[in-house]
C-alpha cells in the first residue's frame, strides 16, 4: 500500500549533523513557538496514504483517444486488461482530472509526475486493475483503478476518473467491477466534499458517507535548534507501549503498529521517550520532492499540554530537512484542529471516504 516515497531510514547521527549544518547556513533562525495549551495533538492521520492538496481548477481538454476495445454491449465499460490500453492516455486523463478537487480522488496530488509514481508503487499493478469506459467512438471517458490489503480487508479505489455525462450511465458498472477484483469485503473511495459526482454515486451504490477529514499544510523553516534529547527513532522494543497509542487512537486503521516499526517499511518513526517510558510518537512519509506526511501522531492521555506533540512535529521536520509538513484531522476532532491552527498550519481541503455497505456486494 504505497502512494508516496518511502521516506528514508532515520540515522540520528546523520540527522542532527544535517541540523546542524543548516544552523550554520541560516545562522540566526531559532525554534518555532511553543503551544502547551493543546487540547488534543492526537487524531492526526490520513484514511490512506496520499494527501490531495487543493488545486486550482483548470479547463477540460475534452478527453483523450484510445483504441477502441471489444465490447459485448455498447455501452458498457470496458472491463479489459493492460494489453488492450493506451497507458499514457490513460494516465493523461488521470492527471487532467486531479486538477480540480471537484473531479479529483483524493488518495493522489495534481504532479504529473508524483501521480504516476504513485500509482507504480500500488501493491497491485495499476495496469492490471485499471478498467476504463469509451464513447462509441472509442474516446475515453472512464477510468478506475483498485488497490488491496487482505490483511487488513479493506480495498482503496482509484477514482472513478469519469466524464461529466457518463456518471450516471456506466459509473456504478465501472465500479462494481473493479471492486469484483478485490478479494475483500471492506472497499472505500475518497474524495474532496466539493466532488459531487463521486458523493451521488455513492448514495446511488449504497456505499457509507463518512466523516470529513480536514487536509491541513504549513511551510516554514527548518527549526535550527538540537533535536530534544528525548526523541529517538522507534526501536523494535517500543513495539508493545506504540501499539497500544496507536489501537487506543487510531482503531482499524490503514497501517499497524508493526509497519509502523518496520525498519524496511515505508515509514519512518520517531517517540519521545522521558526516561520512564514512551510518551508520544509520529510516524511520517516523504511527500512529493519537497514535503513531509504526517500520517500519526499521538500522546498519551495522561501527557498531553506539555509540548510533547510540537517537539514530535519539529523532530520530524528536522530529521528529513523538509519545510512543508501535512497532515489530516478527522471531523470530530475540534481539539487537534486547534491545536494544528495554532501552529500555524493552514486547512487546505476538506475530503470525505465512502465505504461499501456489506462484504462481496459487487461479487459476481
Amino acid at each position: 500500500m504505497q502512494l508516496v516515497r518511502p521516506a528514508e531510514h532515520i540515522d540520528l547521527e546523520q540527522c542532527r549533523a544535517g541540523m546542524r549544518q543548516r544552523a550554520e547556513d541560516d545562522r540566526g533562525s531559532g525554534p518555532e513557538r511553543m503551544a502547551d495549551d493543546s487540547e488534543s495533538v492526537s487524531g492526526a492521520h490520513r484514511l490512506r496514504p496520499g494527501s490531495m492538496s487543493r488545486p486550482t481548477p483548470s479547463a477540460r481538454n475534452g478527453g483523450n483517444s484510445i483504441d477502441r476495445p471489444r465490447s459485448t454491449r455498447e455501452h458498457d465499460p470496458m472491463p479489459i486488461t493492460s494489453r488492450a490500453i493506451d497507458h499514457q492516455a490513460v494516465l493523461d486523463f488521470i492527471v487532467e482530472q486531479q486538477q480540480s478537487p471537484a473531479t479529483a480522488c483524493a488518495y493522489l496530488g495534481t504532479d504529473a509526475e508524483s501521480i504516476k509514481d504513485d500509482l507504480k508503487g500500488l501493491d497491485q499493478p495499476w495496469t492490471e486493475t485499471l478498467h476504463i469506459s469509451t464513447a462509441e467512438d472509442g474516446r475515453l471517458t472512464g477510468a478506475v483503478v483498485i488497490e488491496w490489503d487482505e490483511e487488513l480487508a479493506r480495498s482503496w479505489v482509484y477514482g472513478p476518473w469519469m466524464e461529466q455525462d457518463a456518471w450516471v450511465a456506466h459509473g456504478p458498472a465501472l465500479l462494481g467491477t473493479v471492486t469484483s477484483l478485490a478479494p475483500v469485503g471492506d472497499h472505500e473511495m475518497y474524495a474532496d466534499v466539493a466532488h459531487r459526482e463521486m458523493a451521488e454515486l455513492a448514495t446511488r451504490c449504497g456505499w457509507r458517507h463518512r466523516e470529513a477529514n480536514f487536509e491541513y499544510s504549513r511551510t516554514a523553516p527548518v527549526p535550527a535548534n538540537e533535536l530534544d534529547l528525548q526523541i529517538r527513532p522507534a526501536t523494535a522494543e517500543d513495539l508493545p507501549r506504540v501499539r497500544a497509542l496507536h489501537e487506543a487512537e487510531f482503531p482499524g486503521t490503514y497501517a499497524s503498529a508493526v509497519e509502523l516499526l518496520d525498519r524496511a517499511g515505508r515509514y519512518s518513526t520517531l517517540v519521545l521517550d522521558d526516561g520512564d517510558g514512551v510518551r508520544g510518537y509520529v510516524a511520517y512519509q516523504h511527500q512529493g520532492r519537497d514535503g513531509v506526511y504526517l500520517d500519526f501522531i499521538t500522546v498519551d492521555p495522561t501527557a498531553r499540554r506539555a509540548g510533547i506533540g510540537e517537539l514530535l512535529i519539529t523532530a520530524a521536520q528536522q530529521c528529513t530537512g523538509r519545510q512543508r509538513i501535512e497532515l489530516t484531522v478527522d471531523e470530530n476532532r475540534a481539539g487537534a484542529r486547534a491545536f494544528y491552527e495554532a501552529l500555524g498550519f493552514d486547512q487546505v481541503a476538506a475530503t470525505r471516504p465512502y465505504r461499501s455497505p456489506r462484504p462481496n456486494m459487487w461479487a459476481h
